[in-house]
């Protein structure tokens, strides 16, 4: 039979997915239900196993023992862990204020989750719907972590204060612990934390979230007594910035607007955003764009406005003061520019997060852009067929957050549209299996030693250098272009030079490219939807499908290149090749259904991308 350690393996596979209970129960039988639960596994995964290896309803003869429910001396579940209940928004109601959030309910017919106040009022938690998708275990469905809301009748003229309960079948009840998360407008991290809502000051304290009338006295008697705490703890650099956030703020006569792209490069959808609203100025706002200072687009963003370097004090300052936060990137430097600081400075917050997105989302990224993750008051697309995908209950957004606009850029491609040459443009994706090439702290290339050993280098250095390719190239007058993703530019040297193809090892405009060339070759990448917007060939040459999803931390989306790409899908190098030349020898011309397939999916291509973003801002 196989030891503690390889069943734990195993049942951490995705092949236990599809095991049967009665083989599972088989390989229990050499462990002890103690085993089980000091196994890597989620909560329902352990109960399923234990209620497997004890051939019964572990729960049904469970009991509640102070905060855990207890089977026969073990613990199978532990409540007063602050993860089981997460709060992360608070909402004015009709007369009321609204709680939303993430619960791991397990067990619904035996659990039931409420609000109590101090008067022994008690409001019911409603649950909505699962925060991801479904998984499988031993053919049965996980539930996962579901969100949930719950309304209080508040009308913010009396203290309020309300405690988390669960109810264990009709009788026994724990007291929660919930968490505070960064959305909400009060945490928990030191014990004078405290925040404010609409008219309230909130607090919590233990495990208790207490709403107070908002007087003048009451704050200034709160934010001394959090200055004093966080001066013990030696917290110089939030205190700084407290300080200046509560001098400046009444001098702050106009909204602050933050504008952002990649920390060190622009040429996204925030500059052209940025660009625009330097020529349409908003009445009553202030516009920055923010860019690392030792960047090569610094000195050019300055010359179209007012800009602010990245991670500087003022930068940092205006964050605190800002209205909107506009990026085109969703990494931590944009919405979280304290770091793990930030919490100490959570109740400042009052920003509305608005998302012009890098490339338009084709798989399945609610794991990064979900509601409870980063919370966007606005998120832009470019289709209906890509709105929808936003609505879906993974990602947790409405018709309220998602709107179709366009992406700011495609504005610049629009208006450039007629000035292509004979260029062949190959612009394939980021491999995460090419492990080593690619710094996630600094976002730098770095050279891989192992790279030439790889498929990838393998099909691309062929179709750059195959004979036939090349002598149509040149017998068509066409040149080509070999862009890297910006995480393999290292990588550039290992390639073999030819006079038909420029390599592109370092920064570039990707408008440029998408406006100069005539016929694009990707795999997975985005890129597409740039440059079949131009109305331009494009050519899927995915011969690693199954390796590259199998890396990912994404799933397939909407999108079948099948049924839905804007060009044919090539899975192996000779019918790239093949394409290639055949396109060329039609002179890039583009498919009729091809033309078809992108009318359909582009709701508009007309030029005004930014005004319709501009007033869903303002909107907001």
């Amino acid at each position: 039979m196989k030891q503690s350690k390889e069943l734990e393996e195993l049942f951490q596979s995705d092949e236990a997915a599809g095991f049967s209970e009665e083989k599972a129960a088989e390989l229990l039988e050499s462990v002890s239900l103690q085993e089980i639960y000091s196994w890597k596994l989620s909560a329902e995964q352990k109960y399923i196993l234990g209620s497997l290896k004890c051939k019964t309803d572990i729960l049904k003869e469970a009991s509640v023992e102070k905060t855990s429910l207890v089977y026969k001396g073990q613990k199978i579940y532990y409540f007063s862990n602050s993860n089981f209940l997460k709060l992360f928004f608070m909402e004015a109601g009709e007369g009321c204020v609204i709680l939303k959030g993430v619960t791991k309910v397990l067990f619904s017919e035996e659990c039931s989750l409420y609000l109590e106040d101090q008067k022994g009022s008690q409001y019911t938690i409603c649950l909505t719907h699962e925060e991801v998708e479904q998984k499988r275990f031993l053919g049965r469905e996980l539930k996962g972590e579901q969100w949930f809301f719950v309304e209080i009748p508040y009308d913010g003229k009396e203290e309020l204060k309300l405690k988390a309960f669960l109810q264990f079948r009709e009788t026994q009840k724990i007291l929660l612990n919930p968490s505070y998360k960064l959305f909400f407008p009060v945490s928990n991290s030191l014990q004078s934390n405290y925040g404010i809502f609409e008219n309230s000051l909130l607090q919590v304290k233990g495990k208790t979230l207490v709403f107070t009338p908002y007087t003048k006295k009451q704050h200034k008697e709160l934010e001394k007594k959090y200055r004093r705490e966080l001066f013990g703890k030696k917290e110089f650099e939030v205190l700084r910035y407290r300080i200046a956030y509560f001098i400046l703020k009444p001098f702050v006569k106009k909204e602050i607007w933050l504008i952002l792209d990649r920390a060190a490069r622009a040429d996204d959808n925030g500059e052209h955003f940025f660009k625009y609203v330097m020529n349409h100025y908003p009445k009553g706002k202030k516009i920055y764009y923010v860019i690392e200072k030792s960047c090569p687009d610094y000195k050019r963003m300055k010359a179209i406005g007012n800009v602010l370097p990245l991670g500087s004090f003022c930068h940092k300052l205006c964050f605190l003061l800002s209205g909107k936060v506009i990026s085109s990137q969703f990494d931590p430097y944009v919405f979280k520019p304290f770091q793990e600081k930030g919490v100490l400075l959570q109740d400042l917050f009052a920003y509305q997060s608005v998302f012009l997105q890098h490339g338009v989302t084709q798989n399945d990224l609610s794991r990064f852009l979900s509601r409870q993750t980063k919370n966007f008051k606005l998120l832009v697309s470019v289709s209906e067929r890509e709105k929808q995908s936003f609505l879906q209950n993974c990602y947790g957004y409405t018709e309220k957050e998602v709107r179709v606009t366009g992406f700011p850029r495609f504005d610049y491609l629009k208006e450039h549209e007629k000035e292509q040459t004979k260029k062949i443009l190959i612009m394939p994706s980021w491999r995460k299996s090419i492990k080593g090439s690619y710094d996630v702290n600094t976002g730098a290339s770095v050279y891989f030693d192992g790279f030439k050993n790889t498929p990838y280098f393998r099909f691309y250095n062929s179709l750059i250098n195959d004979k036939r390719l090349l002598a149509c190239m040149r017998e068509q007058g066409y040149q080509g272009v070999f862009a890297l993703h910006p995480g393999h530019y290292k990588q550039y040297v290992d390639f073999e030079q030819n006079d038909c193809f420029t390599i592109l090892g370092e920064e570039f405009s990707y408008q440029e490219q998408f406006i100069e060339c005539a016929l694009m070759v990707t795999d997975y990448s985005s890129v597409a939807f740039d440059f079949a917007y131009l109305k331009k060939p494009v050519i899927y040459a995915r011969f690693d499908e199954e390796e590259f999803y199998a890396g990912q931390k994404y799933g397939h989306g909407y999108f079948d290149f099948g049924k839905d790409g804007f060009g044919p899908v090539c899975r192996n190098l000779e019918d790239t090749v093949n394409e290639l030349i055949c396109r060329m020898e039609n002179g890039c011309a583009l498919e009729k259904t091809y033309e078809e397939r992108i009318n359909r999916f582009y709701s508009y291509q007309d030029g005004d991308n930014c005004k319709r973003v501009l007033e869903a801002v303002l909107n907001l």
